[in-house]
C-alpha cells in the first residue's frame, strides 16, 4: 500500500475552501441564479393533450389554430403570433393575429401582460426549452423550442 503525504500548505488550502463553502448561504446563491425565459417557442399542446393544429367550434364558428409562435426577449417583452383558419360562409379564411406586451418573473414563475387587451394574458412557469402558460381564456398552453 502506498501512502501519499499532503503538504501542510495544500491541506490548509483544501480546509479553507471547505470552510468557505460551508459558510455560504446556499439559499441566496440559488435565488440569485439568472433564470431567463428569453427565446422563441412553438405551441405544442393545448390543455395538455390537444396537438397542433387545434380545432374548436363547429360550422361557421369553427376555428383552427395552425401555429403559434411566442418570442420572449431578455428585455422583458413578449410577442405572440397566431396563424389560424376560420370557417365562413364564403369558405375558409386564414389570417394572422398578434399580441404582445411585457412580462414579469419570479424565479421560474412568469406573468405576461398584454398591451393589446391591457390585462394579464397568461400566468405560468418556464423551464429549459418550455413554457407552460395558463391563459385568461381558461386554456393551458404548452410551448417548446
Amino acid at each position: 500500500m502506498r501512502h501519499v503525504k499532503a503538504s501542510k500548505g495544500g491541506l490548509a488550502m483544501v480546509l479553507g475552501a471547505v470552510l468557505a463553502l460551508t459558510a455560504c448561504d446556499t439559499g441566496s446563491f440559488i435565488k440569485n441564479i439568472d433564470l431567463s425565459p428569453a427565446g422563441t417557442y412553438q405551441l405544442k399542446l393545448i390543455d395538455n393533450n390537444q396537438t397542433m393544429p387545434y380545432t374548436t367550434g363547429a360550422g361557421n364558428q369553427q376555428v383552427t389554430i395552425n401555429a403559434e409562435t411566442m418570442v420572449m426577449t431578455e428585455g422583458g417583452t413578449w410577442t405572440l403570433t397566431t396563424v389560424r383558419t376560420k370557417q365562413s360562409t364564403g369558405g375558409p379564411v386564414t389570417d394572422t393575429l398578434s399580441d404582445g406586451g411585457t412580462y414579469t418573473q419570479d424565479q421560474e414563475n412568469i406573468s405576461l401582460h398584454s398591451t393589446v387587451s391591457n390585462s394579464t394574458a397568461f400566468t405560468g412557469s418556464f423551464a429549459t426549452n418550455a413554457l407552460v402558460l395558463n391563459g385568461a381564456d381558461g386554456h393551458t398552453y404548452i410551448f417548446g423550442t
